[in-house]
């Protein structure tokens, strides 16, 4: 998959969208194996939270990616806490992977930070990536996209300064039609986007999409 033509627009090359590499818990081919008919089967799936698509909240137009800079580097995020969904875990570093997607942390529990874009103390867009599953169960944002609008977001940095956050929106994006402009280019300000896999494909047994939050900074 080639890069996003939008990538001069930063400044360098941005993701094209989210690496997924995960199946599903293998409870569908077991049923299978059991001889659970196939619309009992479907309607199982149906009802998986990464299934059905999701669309909450305005993007407010100064997130929009049309910025006219973005803030590389910067302050490292090394903890991400999202109290309505149980999630508290460190954050590590991952980067843009030769196909032009972005990486996901070896671990299941951790996030991932965009490495080559902005960091805690620069405009543009924090980006922090997780699994949603793994074959055993659900990993560290299983339940992102369950969040809304006006929930709260906190993330500390390597210089012991907590940021906070209030989400905008949550999307979800058809992964060969990803917006990269809209959610890894340059914005007016400091703001922060959470990226996982979504929309499951039971016949392909791979996540066909990416969830994305949308949030901006406020004070503590």
């Amino acid at each position: 998959m080639r890069k996003h033509s939008s990538a001069a627009e930063v400044g360098r090359d941005i993701p094209v969208g989210l690496r997924g590499t995960l199946r599903r818990r293998p409870v569908a081919m077991a049923a299978i194996v059991a001889g659970v008919v196939l619309v009992s089967l479907g309607t199982w799936v149906m009802t998986q939270p990464a299934f059905a698509a999701v669309s909450r909240g305005t993007i407010p137009s100064v997130d929009r990616g049309h910025g006219r800079s973005i803030g590389l580097g910067g302050v490292t995020p090394t903890t991400l806490t999202i109290p309505a969904i149980g999630v508290d875990a460190s954050v590590t570093p991952v980067d843009v992977e030769q196909g032009g997607e972005l990486g996901v942390p070896t671990s299941f529990r951790a996030a991932g930070w965009w490495r080559s874009g902005p960091g805690l103390d620069r405009n543009g867009p924090l980006v922090l990536v997780g699994h949603v599953d793994d074959h055993s169960g659900p990993a560290l944002f299983f339940r992102l996209r369950d969040l809304m609008p006006g929930e709260a977001v906190s993330v500390a940095g390597a210089d012991r300064v907590v940021r906070h956050y209030v989400i905008d929106a949550v999307r979800q994006y058809d992964k060969s039609a990803f917006p990269a402009t809209l959610v890894y280019g340059a914005t007016d300000r400091h703001t922060l986007r959470l990226i996982t896999c979504g929309g499951y494909s039971f016949w392909r047994l791979h996540y066909k999409d990416n969830v994305v939050v949308f949030a901006h900074e406020v004070a503590a």
